[in-house]
């Protein structure tokens, strides 16, 4: 995983494959990095989870291995499960470093000044927070769902 961890100066990665190394990330970047924890609202990630349950079971085995997929047990329960999981797993890496934050996507555009701020961004901070206006990922659209 040392080569998937070579960003560039002030690169902002946002993947969820990086949970399956934390503590590689705290080796790479040290203490002086601002560990972001992005999060969407958890009934809301358990559901896209349980809805596409044949392609996320495997990443549930690879990033949550203490969550027992068994078999009798919804998609949608093991996805909550997973869920818990991973919150505690960040939750608990957070504590263990100094620079940390959490940003809910229900409430990014509230907390985006302070993300400014500490990243010590410049530019176009109007500009930059019209972007949570945009959609970009049409493919997920509620009517794409619908039509599934």
């Amino acid at each position: 995983m040392a080569n998937r961890l070579d960003y560039p100066e002030a690169h902002i990665e946002v993947d969820r494959r990086l949970l399956a190394n934390l503590d590689g990330l705290k080796s790479a970047f040290g203490s002086d990095s601002l560990f972001v924890h992005l999060r969407r609202e958890s009934a809301d990630v358990a559901e896209s989870i349980a809805s596409d349950w044949h392609a996320q079971e495997p990443v549930m085995r690879t990033l949550a291995p203490d969550v027992d997929i068994s078999a009798g047990t919804s998609p949608l329960d093991l996805a909550r499960r997973y869920v818990d999981s991973v919150r505690t797993a960040i939750e608990a890496f957070q504590a263990t470093v100094p620079y940390s934050m959490t940003i809910d996507l229900e409430r990014a555009k509230s907390q985006f000044a302070e993300f400014w701020y500490r990243i010590g961004a410049e530019g176009d901070h109007a500009a930059a927070i019209d972007e949570f206006d945009r959609r970009y990922d049409a493919v997920r659209s509620d009517a794409w769902r619908s039509a599934r």
